[in-house]
């Protein structure tokens, strides 16, 4: 099975959701941050939708159907909501570094999170109380990139080729090994 996105963070798909917004990246379906099931890791998008979704439905998964074509929701046993979880880690993760400009840590995507989403740092905060890593300092696989007054870090080339999946798709090495196509912004 070719899966082309489960698990995302909400920084992640605030990125998704950015690009989205602005009709980039060939993204036509976006939920906003806190929002969407693959922040629970309860989503997959498979671009094999039609050779898998008698599989997946037999085992509790559910299409999203022409709206989303390649997207399924995992609503079988077990599944945990945790969406808000999500956010609200970055949430409590910016008062720790911004103790005179703090947020609610309620777990909802609302303005105040996303303007700090929107300045938080390119490659994370540094955990704790300290200083956080200037805009600019993401790893060798991802580059700053700059969009709606913020900034994200977004994958960089490396040797895999991804060209034909589409347009917005780079190279990235994993960090477990190994490299794979994933969606960048151009």
């Amino acid at each position: 099975m070719t899966i082309n996105s489960a698990y995302r963070t909400s920084a992640q798909q605030f990125l998704l959701y950015q690009w989205y917004l602005r009709r980039q990246c060939g993204i036509t379906a976006a939920a906003p941050p806190g929002g969407s099931n693959h922040e629970s890791g309860l989503a997959i998008d498979t671009s094999s939708y039609n050779y898998w979704m008698t599989a997946l439905q037999s085992n509790g998964w559910r299409w999203f159907g022409a709206g989303d074509v390649v997207h399924f929701d995992y609503v079988g046993s077990g599944s945990v909501d945790l969406r808000s979880a999500g956010v609200r880690a970055f949430q409590r993760l910016h008062n720790r570094n911004n103790p005179g400009n703090t947020i609610s840590e309620d777990g909802a995507f609302g303005s105040a999170t996303e303007a700090a989403m929107n300045q938080a740092p390119c490659n994370g905060y540094s955990g704790g109380g300290g200083p956080s890593p200037s805009p600019g300092n993401c790893d060798e696989c991802y580059n700053c990139v700059k969009f709606g007054g913020g900034n994200a870090c977004a994958p960089s080339p490396c040797s895999q080729s991804c060209a034909g999946i589409n347009e917005c798709m780079d190279c990235v090495i994993l960090y477990q090994g190994g490299a794979a196509c994933s969606d960048r912004c151009p």
